[in-house]
């Protein structure tokens, strides 16, 4: 594959009042919209789009020296840009990549790299759709779930495929309403439930629907009708039922009811994408045309992080419009470096995550709880999480089929909280184990699978 380095300036950094901009650190590519963006130590991967004119490729973009200097991974598939990068678990040689036609567009096709973008190939079972959003399952790796686009003059049309064999084949699972001027489709993969979706649906002349699955999308059930037109849509990591839309309103019951979770947003701003970090804060994050704000899961009361609001956030010529709604993944927490990254409209820049989202890290819980392993299967490594509710030792061991200790994750005194651990197999042949949470006052036991 021929690979281009480029290096980007910092022109727009120097606009920043220099008081708010030292606040944050310029990473680069300052002349791209950051959609999507991943950091593993001091590798980072960016996707890209680009409507400013500057003269370059949008794309997937690639750093292993912290945004020192930049490789594009995908100049073999053209000028696109990047609407959706899903890794698979456990392998970040292995991912998957959606690329349009254009350097601004809403969607593309699939592709996969097994090779860390060395090489890439077409969903052929996609290749005639035009794709703008993309998930695995949080519990099989091979489960793949894909939203097509279908534009015509007064809308769009939105159809849900599945495949169960990492994409050689697909089956449509969504026959959603629509109206002759089209609908507007967002799904959610229930991140505690494996056999759980759940689908928000606008349409212009006949009103808005939320409609959920049990079954992996084989049948579905009306729920209610949402609050607004979804063009985000998630469930929550650790609390079954709950989901956030455009980080506006959520349900606590599985769309039954819904409420508003926006007190602390500066009105006339507007929701750009959303992140929750299950490893170091534990803390709910929303990025905003006005900067990006932070929350716990009880109070829903969002704080603005002190200086994100010089960001190049707001929509304008070159910037973020409200088509990629819907389209971002642009915030991450990197736990080796306890820095926090934003993709902008113009260019990653990053900072220390503060104080008082540290000291905010333990949410109140009211029942100990043993979550299922994710993903499972896995290969090679876990993550379990947990739930105290009081000060006491706390053991999580792992187990083989005949009951011999394997491992000690957890064998601490822990004060009340939220916890997860994560478990690396690595020297560890596959099969099945059970890992078991004890208290004093509980234990539970789950089980899970190691696939080499």
């Amino acid at each position: 594959m021929k690979t281009k380095i480029i290096s980007f300036s910092l022109l727009l950094f120097l606009i920043f009042p220099l008081t708010k901009a030292q606040q944050w650190e310029f990473v680069g590519l300052d002349s791209m919209l950051i959609r999507q963006l991943y950091v593993f130590s001091d590798t980072i991967y960016a996707g890209t789009a680009v409507r400013n004119g500057f003269n370059i490729n949008a794309g997937l973009y690639f750093s292993k020296d912290n945004g020192l200097s930049w490789i594009q991974l995908d100049n073999t598939l053209g000028n696109g840009s990047i609407t959706d990068i899903e890794f698979s678990y456990g392998n970040r040689d292995t991912f998957y990549l959606v690329k349009g036609e254009s350097p601004y567009s809403m969607g593309g096709k699939l592709f996969k790299t097994i090779d860390g973008g060395t090489s890439w190939q077409i969903i052929a079972g996609l290749k005639d759709k035009y794709i703008n959003w993309f998930e695995i399952s949080n519990f099989d790796r091979n489960e793949l779930y894909a939203l097509e686009r279908i534009g015509f003059p007064a809308g769009q049309l939105e159809s849900l495929y599945r495949s169960t064999n990492a994409g050689i084949t697909w089956e449509e699972i969504g026959s959603f309403p629509s109206d002759s001027h089209g609908n507007n489709v967002s799904v959610a993969l229930d991140l505690l439930n494996d056999s759980t979706l759940y689908a928000a649906v606008g349409t212009a002349l006949l009103g808005d629907y939320f409609y959920k699955s049990a079954n992996k999308g084989e049948s579905w059930i009306y729920i209610s009708e949402p609050p607004g037109i979804a063009s985000d849509m998630f469930t929550d990591d650790y609390q079954a039922d709950r989901i956030y839309l455009n980080m506006v309103y959520a349900s606590f019951n599985g769309g039954y009811n819904w409420i508003e979770i926006d007190s602390g947003f500066v009105q006339d701003t507007y929701y750009l994408s959303f992140y929750q970090d299950i490893k170091t804060t534990n803390l709910l994050y929303t990025l905003r045309t006005d900067g990006l704000y932070f929350s716990d899961r009880s109070s829903f009361f969002w704080i603005r992080m002190e200086g994100s609001e010089v960001l190049p956030l707001a929509y304008g010529i070159g910037g973020f419009t409200t088509s990629d709604r819907g389209l971002m993944k642009n915030i991450v927490i990197a736990r080796n470096s306890n820095k926090i990254y934003v993709g902008t409209g113009y260019g990653i820049y990053k900072r220390d995550y503060v104080s008082e989202v540290i000291n905010s890290k333990r949410e109140t819980v009211d029942n100990f709880n043993l979550g299922q392993n994710y993903p499972n299967p896995f290969n090679p490594s876990t993550q379990i999480r947990y739930s105290v509710v009081k000060d006491g030792l706390v053991s999580l061991k792992v187990y083989d089929v005949l009951g011999r200790e394997i491992a000690t994750l957890v064998n601490e005194q822990q004060q009340p909280g939220s916890y997860e651990i994560k478990w690396d197999a690595s020297d560890i042949s596959s099969g099945i184990y059970f890992y078991q949470f004890k208290t004093k006052d509980y234990v539970d036991t789950k089980k899970m699978i190691l696939l080499k």
